[in-house]
């Protein structure tokens, strides 16, 4: 029995959906940097510095992944970095919305973007599996 191929995404399409999520943290990450001009600012370990790093990280692991294109399990393992930190930065969104440092309604908006975030990491990651 032949193997099936399974069409692999252009070089456009891809191109057009690593930039398309990363729009979206870029996005997120920026509001939250606006945001976080309020917070308190404490040590390296305050809600402060630890949101703005890690939803950056998001964004940088998403630019690693496409310079590693080509070597698939470089993209993919770039790919799961990039949605642990947007995973994270959730969770540093909740975190400051506990703290009292935004509202519920835009922590709700933050953590729905970063969803979509690791929604199209996650069907990236498929593809190319």
């Amino acid at each position: 029995m032949a193997e099936e191929k399974v069409a692999q995404p252009s070089i456009v399409e891809e191109l057009l959906l690593c930039r398309s999520v990363y729009s979206i943290a870029f996005e997120g990450a920026m509001r939250i940097l606006e945001l976080s001009q309020g917070f308190p600012r404490g040590g390296p370990n305050s809600i402060y510095a630890q949101i703005i790093q890690i939803s950056s990280n998001v964004c940088e692991n998403l630019t690693n992944a496409w310079q590693n294109r080509g070597k698939i399990h470089l993209f993919t393992t770039k790919l799961n970095d990039a949605a642990v930190a947007a995973s994270d930065t959730q969770n540093q969104i909740e975190a400051a919305e506990h703290a009292g440092l935004i509202t519920a309604e835009t922590a709700l908006q933050l953590k729905q973007k970063y969803e979509e975030v690791i929604d199209k990491i996650a069907g990236m990651i498929k593809e190319n599996n």
